[in-house]
């Protein structure tokens, strides 16, 4: 009898999250769509990750391991991941996220129907650490965005999640790899560079679940992650001659008006949560690079308030996490949590049971 094709490669980096990776590989291989397999790359975690992985290779041939004899780092497993893909198509997970049964399915069929788009990104919905569900504040609208246009709303509306992304394989031959100058904003300079040269569709299936978790990249902007990676990615594109003169003249601002609010969030935030180096270095930042003098004050102020009463800060913590833009629901306005989401906003067979198991 022959068998599906394999299409879509799902790649997972990982480390040391091995409960966590556990429930990506499962998301990833309950396709309604049988054409993907799922490829993880341990960077060497030396815990039970590889008993894990062996354990549902067992049952399963669609899934591959490897595991690197030394640490390589976030960026260049990523990377490495990337170059053993051998499928017309590809999706990137992190451990710790889970992709939604109709993925394969929703992305294939828009390929189908543009076959220039260099990737198709499904609706991403966004938890907590207790699975309540985050309102999403940028207007991502299905339909197709070619450049520059495309460029112009990826930058403006921030880059759909990679966790709900699948790309042709093609752009790694065309754009080349992930940027390890960029660092963590690996997935943000990859996006502006295909869109600032091909379409890309944007679905209204849902397609995957972003977990904002507190000790993670996701949880928190920090200082390091943000500076000097934002500014190389901004100068990249400042000097790609590829891209028309306009477009950057248009894009560049747009960077870096985010960086500097990026820059903001991170010196507010840090001081609340106690990482007074990270608040003031993005208060020393925001005044001697962008002169933002008001700003830079009041992150010092906000600091040195919570470094000497700390009870404060946990008081702020309280009541911004009760305002954090969470769904809610029923007349007490309570935060939805991913389950209800599901059943209420995309019902269909396979998300229930996928709620039911939440």
């Amino acid at each position: 009898m022959p068998t599906n094709p394999e299409l879509i490669t799902t790649v997972i980096p990982t480390y040391r999250r091995p409960a966590l990776l556990r429930r990506a590989i499962e998301s990833a291989l309950n396709q309604t769509s049988s054409v993907g397999k799922v490829a993880v790359y341990d960077d060497a975690s030396g815990d039970e990750t590889e008993s894990v992985v062996r354990a549902i290779m067992a049952r399963e041939s669609r899934v591959s391991f490897h595991r690197h004899e030394r640490n390589l780092g976030l960026v260049a497993n990523f990377r490495y991941a990337l170059e053993h893909v051998d499928t017309p198509y590809f999706s990137i997970m992190s451990n710790d996220d889970m992709v939604l049964p109709r993925l394969h399915e929703a992305g294939l069929r828009a390929f189908d129907s543009h076959p220039d788009a260099a990737f198709v990104s499904t609706q991403v919905i966004h938890v907590d650490d207790k699975l309540r569900v985050i309102r999403l504040l940028y207007p991502w609208h299905p339909g197709v965005y070619t450049p520059p246009d495309g460029l112009l709303r990826l930058i403006e509306w921030g880059a759909p999640a990679w966790t709900g992304t699948i790309f042709r394989t093609s752009v790694l031959e065309e754009f080349g790899n992930l940027d390890p100058d960029t660092d963590t904003l690996m997935d943000y300079d990859f996006q502006i560079r295909i869109a600032a040269h091909k379409p890309y569709v944007v679905v209204p299936d849902a397609g995957a679940v972003f977990f904002h978790r507190w000790d993670s990249i996701s949880g928190e902007a920090r200082f390091g992650d943000t500076w000097p990676a934002w500014q190389r990615m901004t100068d990249k594109l400042r000097k790609d001659e590829t891209v028309p003169p306009k477009v950057r003249e248009e894009a560049v601002p747009m960077l870096t008006e985010q960086l500097i609010g990026r820059l903001y969030g991170i010196g507010v935030v840090s001081s609340r949560r106690g990482n007074f180096v990270d608040a003031r270095q993005a208060a020393d930042l925001l005044e001697t690079r962008f002169g933002q003098t008001s700003s830079a004050k009041r992150i010092r102020l906000l600091a040195s308030t919570y470094e000497r009463v700390p009870l404060l800060a946990w008081m702020h913590n309280r009541v911004s996490g009760w305002r954090q833009p969470y769904e809610r629901g029923g007349w007490l306005r309570r935060r939805v949590r991913l389950a209800r989401h599901l059943a209420d906003r995309h019902s269909t067979p396979e998300l229930e049971a996928v709620a039911t198991a939440l």
